[in-house]
């Protein structure tokens, strides 16, 4: 690759026309290939997950050979374009690896009431009552179970806490994986297919204990259970309720007890990152106790001149990297933060760079071969747009330090000093508020437009109060010395509090955005890669993409009316261009998906309140450009269904043949098959679109069956 750039600089300098520049241009991003194989990664794995149809085995087959192929190409002409090629193809097959390997048993039909009895595989405290857990399903008896699927995510009430292992039996029911509520929007269906479970459900009644599942692996998740239980008695001993939550959520991951007012103040204010425990978090705990083991170690002389201490630091700030990420649960977000963690304290033990981008590339790769479906997460892509912005912007600040301080004296040196901390903190979370905001856009229609105002007032109380005393907290509790450690990290929250609480109410905090088209997102989100990883005049490319980006904001399409999955509501769009949903408290998630895409701030009953709706006897009707949406909410005895009068009938009930003069008819079955729908008016007609029809025919995509008489599955 080297040798290629070397020749065409060569080339260049014996071009005077464009091309010559052209050529000098790519010859200046000497070095930087290595940046770019994760977008071609990327790249493979979006075109994979973007099919509507699955490849077949024998497109499968092809597609190795055209990999073995282009590796050889690139391996011995080390061309530019073969490489690209096998690292996008390559991508698309590790997606489609990962498919097959997590491939599990999934329920197609919901169940009616069950006994199940399961191993509790994983445990999630959701509120002060409420919990979720992960089952691996032994057996099911009961109403309408036609298969068994291999794992099932159950909530349950009533402050039952379960532990890893433990063999319950209850009564249950259970549901096949859920479309997205709104057409084209987010999959949680193939979220949880891509962990391996099959059904969703919730428990009721008594839980019964009947057994333990003896895998190391289960005890050890256990104990780590018992461990997080007894710190969070801990700090709920020392920290007032309604920060303890917060506490808890810093030091164990555990956000069930957080406060409703504390969590929306937080996401209003843009600070609901320092909930989970991200890179952030990792960096703050192993980077304090990396350098407070390097420090002790420098207190002898011998040590600090005879032995590479700072790499036994760097595997002291691994290990306890690693501790903590167990400790907080190991979630995949976790483990993701982890590695790019690992990544760069191997770089000090292989005395290269901690901080650079080339580290970034190599964190993601991993991420990318091990977990492609991440490609497809805010989660991943807002981390890494946020690194790579935060590095981008460490390259140019070092620079500009190390000219500063050449040129200035001891006055202007120190005038420099005592300022240039404070200008990080602002550029730093400039840097990564701003390119993760662009994923932060297009999956939640969020921005938060004070978040560098409250990022500055609370960064140095969690970086140099909060965190360094909740590991010392941690640290102090098996002597019992826990206590004034965490009353200091109380301090250091109530200042954080503070500062959420007054940015969330400064006027237009909320920061609600129509999301952002994909084509608009991707195109944003490569003017943002080009600008922090190209060099030189190609930067120039950034600015093309932005414009790009713009341009199709302006085509962005919203449809006229859109139905719920199960048909419990719709909302139309009247001529003022707001969304009036027909019920002011049914349906009222799909209602605040709709009102979220929109950027409308108001809420479900505030929306349902504007005029367009005319309601009597069950049966609403609307009238959008020209033509008339009627509603009918449920099916009554000796009930003549107004046929006539729509032009668009929309029924919470099947409507088993009736009205066929509709020509535009969606019922309980049509839900039931297709999922929510959005339909848009244009010049020629009505365009349809579902949540099933855009998903396609995948393996996380269930097709609904039917409710089966009672059977038994074991």
């Amino acid at each position: 690759m080297a040798d290629w750039v070397q020749d065409v600089g060569a080339e260049a300098r014996e071009r005077p026309d464009w091309r010559a520049w052209m050529v000098a241009a790519v010859a200046r991003q000497s070095g930087t290939f290595f940046l770019w194989s994760p977008v071609c990664l990327l790249a493979g794995i979006w075109s994979y997950f973007a099919l509507s149809r699955e490849p077949p085995p024998a497109a499968f087959a092809v597609l190795a050979l055209i990999l073995v192929l282009l590796f050889l190409l690139a391996w011995l002409r080390r061309g530019t374009v073969a490489t690209v090629l096998f690292l996008t193809l390559l991508g698309f097959s590790l997606a489609k690896i990962r498919t097959e390997w997590v491939a599990s048993p999934v329920l197609r039909a919901p169940t009616g009431e069950v006994m199940l009895t399961g191993v509790v595989e994983d445990f999630e405290v959701r509120g002060p009552r409420r919990g979720a857990a992960v089952l691996r399903i032994v057996t099911l008896e009961g109403k309408g179970v036609t298969r068994l699927p291999s794992h099932a995510r159950v909530t349950l009430s009533g402050g039952t806490r379960l532990l890893p292992g433990q063999v319950i039996k209850a009564k249950a029911q259970l549901f096949p994986l859920p479309p997205p509520a709104i057409p084209g929007g987010y999959d949680h269906g193939r979220t949880l297919w891509f962990q391996g479970i099959g059904a969703t459900g919730r428990l009721y009644g008594d839980i019964a204990s009947i057994g333990r599942d003896a895998a190391w692996l289960l005890r050890f998740k256990a104990a780590v259970q018992g461990l997080r239980d007894v710190i969070g008695l801990r700090i709920r001993a020392v920290i007032p309720p309604e920060r303890s939550g917060v506490a808890e959520a810093l030091i164990t991951g555990e956000r069930g007890s957080i406060p409703p007012e504390v969590n929306d103040s937080l996401q209003t204010s843009g600070l609901a990152h320092i909930l989970s425990i991200s890179g952030l978090h990792m960096t703050l705990v192993a980077g304090l106790f990396f350098a407070l083991v390097r420090a002790v170690l420098a207190l002898s002389p011998t040590l600090a001149t005879a032995y590479p201490i700072k790499k036994w630091a760097a595997v002291a700030g691994l290990v306890m990297g690693f501790a903590y990420m167990v400790l907080a649960g190991a979630s995949v977000a976790t483990q993701r933060s982890y590695i790019m963690l690992a990544v760069m304290f191997v770089a000090i033990l292989a005395d290269r760079p901690a901080l650079s981008m080339r580290n970034l590339a190599i964190a993601a790769l991993i991420i990318l071969v091990l977990f492609p479906e991440a490609a497809l997460t805010a989660s991943f892509q807002m981390s890494f747009l946020a690194v790579m912005g935060l590095l981008a912007f460490y390259e140019v600040w070092s620079k500009w330090l190390v000219e500063g301080e050449t040129r200035r004296g001891l006055i202007g040196r120190l005038w420099r000093r005592a300022f240039r901390d404070f200008w990080a903190v602002a550029f730093t979370s400039l840097a990564a508020g701003g390119l993760s905001s662009i994923a932060a856009a297009y999956h939640f229609g969020r921005l938060a437009p004070y978040g560098l105002i409250a990022n500055l007032l609370a960064f140095l109380a969690m970086s140099l109060v909060v965190m360094p005393m909740a590991v010392l907290a941690v640290l102090l509790m098996p002597f019992g010395l826990e206590s004034w450690p965490l009353q200091a990290m109380d301090l250091g929250l109530v200042w954080v509090q503070a500062v959420s609480d007054w940015v969330s109410r400064l006027p237009a905090a909320q920061g609600m955005v129509p999301t952002l088209p994909r084509v608009t997102a991707i195109l944003l989100g490569l003017a943002a890669i080009v600008l922090c990883l190209a060099r030189g005049p190609v930067r120039g490319f950034a600015l093309a993409f932005a414009i790009m980006s713009f341009i199709f904001i302006g085509l962005r399409d919203d449809p006229d009316i859109q139905i719920e999955g199960a048909a419990k509501t719709v909302a139309v769009r009247m001529a003022a261009g707001d969304m009036v949903p027909v019920h002011a408290r049914r349906g009222r998630f799909a209602a605040s998906l709709w009102l979220r895409r929109e950027g409308d701030e108001v809420t479900p009953a505030e929306a349902a309140r504007r005029p367009g709706w005319s309601c009597g006897e069950g049966v609403c009707g609307a009238t959008v450009d020209g033509r008339r949406v009627v509603y009918v909410d449920r099916e009554r005895p000796d009930m003549t269904l107004p046929c006539a009068e729509a032009d668009i009938l929309v029924a919470a009930f099947p409507l088993r043949g009736r009205c066929r003069s509709v020509k535009w008819r969606v019922d309980r079955f049509s839900v039931w098959r297709e999922g929510a729908h959005a339909l848009y008016f244009e010049a020629d007609g009505i365009r349809v679109e579902t949540a099933r029809g855009l998903q396609g025919e995948r393996p996380w995509v269930i097709m609904p069956e039917p409710r089966r008489k009672d059977t038994s599955r074991q």
